[in-house]
């Protein structure tokens, strides 16, 4: 199935079958994927290729997907991002969406929300396409 708009798009996962599954989604819809599982990975990609969409896990190895989100857009303002995180509490669904993150999806990641998500990326600051339900009130 090809997307409307294909992002060229920088995958965060430090989960290695979390993150063969996101870029194989991604592909079959169109998309440019690239895949890394460190910040520091991150960073060494997005000096070598223009990437308008990040998804990464609010949680990595070496730098927080905040940390991360925020190095990146210094160099790129326009850059979109989308969170990940197993929050069961909400707070990284509220945190990331006042961060600038366009989207948040929960874990497991499921595919539909994923591809939802990846398609308003470029929507209004601060949608919820995720888990826990409540955070998006």
């Amino acid at each position: 199935m090809q997307t409307a708009r294909p992002h060229t798009i920088l995958v965060v996962q430090p989960h290695v079958m979390g993150s063969v599954v996101m870029q194989q989604l991604l592909e079959s819809s169109g998309h440019v994927v690239d895949v890394v599982a460190t910040a520091t990975e991150a960073l060494q990609a997005a000096s070598c290729r223009r990437f308008s969409l990040l998804i990464t896990d609010l949680h990595l190895p070496d730098l927080s997907g905040y940390d991360l989100f925020g190095l990146l857009r210094a160099g790129r303002p326009a850059l979109q991002g989308i969170a990940i995180s197993d929050d069961p509490e909400a707070t990284d669904c509220q945190n990331a969406l006042a961060f600038g993150f366009r989207r948040y999806v929960g874990k497991p990641v499921d595919g539909a929300e994923l591809l939802k998500a990846v398609e308003g990326a470029g929507g209004r600051i601060g949608q919820h396409d995720g888990r826990p339900d409540s955070a998006a009130t």
